[in-house]
């Protein structure tokens, strides 16, 4: 009976700690919502798993068309390549034509047709080679963060893709093999304790382990979601099926 009165009050230190935890989310979501932190609870949706029907190669093909901080770095890498054609351009002669037509009295001076031509030569190129200099490394480093970046958001792509599909395997395992079993024992458990042959905390430990085997399932399918929420920024792409109208809120 003393190890069953333990057992409970574990039980209760358990719910305890769940509620405080529970209220600290609260705090955190009222502030990234601008919301009084006395204002009521927010009420949050069913957490459920979303199947990845997406495949890895049609993730890495959104990511590099979509994704906005490579993006960013692509039209950095064009504007230092426009730069380093203007430098490279500088070392040429610079032409220009000009064509004026005027007309004058004509019981004095006749209308006439002036055609100008010019050229501008570089005498000094000291100037220009350390233009094109610069404009060659801002390119070259430019181009040497876009291969970088490339690669980190290629392997984070990789990592959730990962996290994603093995949780799925594992929530699948507690889906159809750890969580019935855990039942059918405690069932069985039940069963036994009213004929008396199982004591109260051989029955109080298998119900505890069923408690132990859904919390590990939420935060599987926690992970899962979150993964997916990940691979969806880093993509563009919409991998959560569109809400039904019954739904929608």
């Amino acid at each position: 009976m003393l190890q069953a009165q333990v057992g409970e009050t574990k039980l209760l230190r358990d719910i305890s700690m769940h509620h405080l935890e529970a209220g600290k989310i609260q705090t955190r979501l009222k502030q990234f919502l601008n919301r009084p932190q006395s204002s009521a609870d927010i009420e949050t949706s069913s957490l459920t798993e979303t199947p990845l029907d997406t495949s890895f190669d049609q993730l890495v093909s959104a990511l590099q068309a979509q994704n906005p901080d490579l993006a960013a770095t692509q039209n950095m890498i064009a504007c230092e390549k426009i730069r380093v054609d203007a430098a490279h351009k500088d070392f040429y002669p610079d032409f220009n034509i000009q064509y004026m037509f005027q007309r004058t009295d004509p019981s004095q001076f006749r209308a006439y047709n002036m055609f100008t031509f010019g050229i501008k030569v570089p005498l000094h190129y000291g100037k220009q080679r350390a233009e094109l200099a610069q404009a060659e490394a801002e390119l070259s480093r430019s181009r040497n963060e876009h291969e970088a970046q490339s690669q980190q958001i290629a392997s984070d792509l990789h990592e959730q893709y990962l996290i994603a599909a093995q949780t799925a395997d594992v929530l699948k395992i507690y889906r159809e093999g750890l969580i019935p079993q855990a039942r059918g024992t405690v069932q069985a458990g039940l069963a036994a304790y009213r004929n008396n042959r199982q004591d109260f905390p051989s029955l109080l430990n298998s119900y505890l382990e069923i408690l132990r085997l859904e919390q590990e399932r939420w935060q599987n399918v926690a992970d899962h979601e979150t993964a997916l929420a990940r691979l969806e920024q880093m993509t563009g792409l919409s991998l959560r099926p569109a809400a039904t109208k019954e739904n929608r809120p």
